[in-house]
Order: C-alpha cells, then structure tokens, then sequence
C-alpha cells in the first residue's frame, strides 16, 4: 500500500512513511527490514517520463556505488523495459487515460509504477503495468547475429534487458498487470 501522509498525523505520530513497517510514497525512501530500503516511483506511461525514471534509477545505484558502466546497463535496462511497457501495453491509449495513480491497484489508470529496493548486495527493480500478459521467456535465446542480418528490431530489447542485468523476472498478476523484476548484484 502507497500513502500520500508526509506531515503526521493529529495524535503527533510520525508520517506512515516513517513509522516501522511503513508505507511508500513515490519517490520516498522507507526501511522496511532490516538491511533493505525501498523507494517507488509512478509516472505516466508516456515517453515523456522515461528521462525521470532514468534519472531515478541512476542516482539510486550511483549512491550505491555501482561503478559507471554498471548504472549505465542498469538506466539502459529500466528505460528499455518502460519503453516496451508505453509501446506495447499502452501504445494505443489515448493521452487522457495514462495519469499518475496513488498506487498500482488502481483500474483505468495507465502508469508505470517503479518500486526499488536497495539491499547491501544488490539493487531490486520491479517495474509494474496494467497491460496485457506477455512472455519475456519467448525472447530467451535470441540469436543476436541472426535479428541484425535479417534487419529485424523486435526483440532486442528484451535480449539488452536479459543482458545488463543478474537476474529477469516476469509474473502477471490477473486483473492486475505485469510485474517485470530486474536484479543486479553489485559484486
């Protein structure tokens, strides 16, 4: 569950946020075990925001200490991950439809919700979308020398995301969308 609480509440209480066990507002950090920080991130599912989720991603693993060229394949990763989710899934929505959402439950909202959890090994990405169920698996073993002999773009996408990042996981939720994990370890 995502809050919007940030001053407290009347009794004196710290925001949710701050609270043990408490809640994510977008781009606000929370502990929420011990060892793990999570972040999240809505944005419309537009081209338009793909230069924030890029800027977020990357302050996060900079801050980490992943070295440059592995915040480059983790920026490069999310954004072409949130680039097949507004070509794709949301390609045919019009403007109106694709608003910032409190959070990813909401039906008739077409965003892209990005929830980052940061642990002392590793950076977690899951990236989430109301569109359509759809396989990366399909795209496993791609053979690269073959899509760019035959002129074929599809699909190289999934193949760089597989690529940059430790680990790549799809699960689709019914009536509820897509939830795409990235994990990269910082060893």
């Amino acid at each position: 569950m995502m809050t919007s609480d940030n001053h407290g509440d009347s009794n004196g209480q710290p925001p949710a946020a701050e609270r043990p066990g408490g809640a994510c507002t977008a781009a606000r950090c929370v502990r929420r075990t011990p060892g793990r920080r999570d972040l999240a991130l809505v944005v419309p599912g537009e081209t338009d925001y793909l230069q924030l989720v890029r800027d977020f991603v990357t302050a996060i693993a900079r801050k980490m200490g992943f070295p440059d060229h592995r915040v480059g394949e983790i920026e490069i990763a999310v954004d072409e991950a949130c680039a097949n989710i507004i070509e794709h899934a949301y390609g045919n929505a019009s403007l109106r439809e694709r608003v910032i959402v409190a959070h990813h439950g909401d039906r008739g909202a077409e965003a892209i919700t990005l929830r980052v959890s940061i642990y002392g090994d590793r950076i977690e990405l899951r990236i989430f979308d109301r569109g359509p169920r759809f396989s990366v698996e399909e795209l496993e073993s791609l053979d690269l020398a073959e899509v760019v002999g035959s002129g074929r773009a599809r699909g190289i996408g999934s193949y760089i995301i597989r690529s940059f990042m430790d680990e790549v996981r799809h699960t689709y939720h019914p009536g509820e969308g897509n939830e795409l994990t990235l994990i990269k370890y910082l060893g």
